[in-house]
């Protein structure tokens, strides 16, 4: 079946928020077996809006849109959805109750008209509690066509879409379901690993499909089919799969959603390791990756962004004259970092990184770009030199994967 995104929002036309929702929808869509024709985003206007519906509904069985549903007057799509499919607004009683409930248990706030108001929906429309806000889900029917309008706020949206519309599309309708495996790598790029698996992919199953996705250093190599019959679709996705491990096996972290330094953090407490870093250029990213992770405490002692010259010596004890000698940005210099960040806090691996992550050359001794990692574990420490291309940010990602990449195959 075909459907189609729609996200309303002044506020992603004008850049001033980012559109998250049509990822998730697309991705949880696609896993049902639904055929995305397109994804728009317009402003919150009632001709805009009608004027879509009016192409859209020709075209696809399922319209999703998502936004536009708050109390306040510039939120215009729930109106314009009910007028526009002949509906009835009425209070709906058992959301008023809910609404209540959420501003006396979870708010603490008096009530007042407009969040009254947002339990005024479709009388004829199929309605979905939102057990994280007062935007309830409408469902829409007109012909064969299916409208699901879903809130705007993010967790809202995905957590009504998957909790409760994704289960009533599979039981009311059956779809051939998508069937999706990903496989994780890092450390090569997506036309060198491609080039290695021309005859993996030319001896698959005709029902698989497979698509490279990389991101800053890594490859998400993803193998998919669509079925209705679930036993065959993984009888073929496995078989792909066994097929495919043994020719990444260097390269090769995990499956699916787990990300690298989840992997990482994995292996630090099976094997009972301690960690700790100093940064200059990445600014604490390294610390703060680590310490996003539940539970780091076990593993992470501490960490130091020693930016100025004269912290590299008092905190590490990295003699002036050296850095005087080669500058602040070299294999020596976070040769030293990583040694004197493992005594000062005592742990078995430690981490450290200098560089020039640009936009300009600034006063490092090194081209924009060229950044350097230690890796001290244990007794032995082994330096690296890396030239990361793109902005800033992006440097500073690379340099998380590629930090991520040394670990995991230290540990593994």
């Amino acid at each position: 079946m075909k459907a189609q995104i729609l996200v309303i929002g002044n506020e992603i036309l004008n850049g001033k928020t980012l559109d998250t929702n049509s990822k998730v929808l697309a991705k949880e869509l696609t896993k049902l077996g639904l055929d995305i024709q397109q994804i728009v985003v317009i402003s919150d206007n009632q001709k805009t809006i009608i004027s879509y519906l009016d192409k859209a509904l020709t075209n696809a069985e399922f319209i999703f849109i998502t936004g536009g549903l708050g109390p306040t007057s510039d939120d215009v799509t729930k109106q314009t959805l009910n007028d526009y499919f002949g509906y009835d607004l009425s209070m709906n009683q058992e959301v008023l109750a809910h609404i209540k409930s959420m501003f006396k248990n979870r708010y603490n706030s008096p009530i007042n008209e407009q969040n009254i108001k947002q339990a005024m929906l479709p009388k004829q429309a199929r309605i979905f509690i939102n057990e994280y806000g007062t935007a309830s889900g409408m469902w829409f029917k007109k012909n064969n066509s299916h409208c699901i309008s879903l809130p705007g706020v993010p967790h809202e949206m995905k957590h009504l879409l998957i909790g409760q519309i994704v289960p009533t599309i599979k039981s009311e309708f059956n779809l051939p379901q998508n069937h999706i495996r990903t496989v994780n790598t890092i450390g090569l790029g997506e036309s060198n690993i491609a080039d290695r698996l021309t005859h993996w992919e030319k001896n698959l199953h005709p029902k698989i499909s497979v698509a490279y996705l990389p991101d800053l250093g890594k490859v998400r190599i993803r193998v998919s089919t669509s079925d209705k019959d679930f036993q065959n679709a993984q009888l073929h996705i496995n078989r792909a799969i066994e097929q495919l491990l043994p020719l990444i096996q260097d390269i090769y972290y995990g499956q699916d959603d787990r990300p690298i330094e989840n992997v990482v953090a994995e292996l630090l407490t099976e094997k009972s390791l301690t960690i700790s870093c100093a940064e200059s250029y990445t600014g604490g990213a390294i610390a703060n990756q680590i310490t996003s992770i539940p539970g780091a405490s076990a593993y992470f002692k501490g960490g130091l962004v020693v930016y100025n010259n004269d912290m590299k010596t008092d905190l590490l004890g990295i003699p002036k004259s050296i850095i005087q000698k080669l500058g602040p940005a070299n294999e020596t210099i976070v040769e030293q970092m990583a040694l004197g960040t493992q005594r000062r806090f005592e742990t078995d691996i430690a981490l450290a990184t200098s560089g020039n992550a640009g936009p300009t050359q600034g006063d490092i001794n090194v081209p924009v770009g060229t950044v350097f990692i230690g890796l001290a574990i244990m007794k032995k420490v082994e330096t690296f030199e890396f030239k990361m291309n793109g902005p800033r940010k992006q440097v500073i990602e690379r340099s998380l994967n590629k930090i991520n990449e040394l670990l995991f195959h230290h540990l593994k």
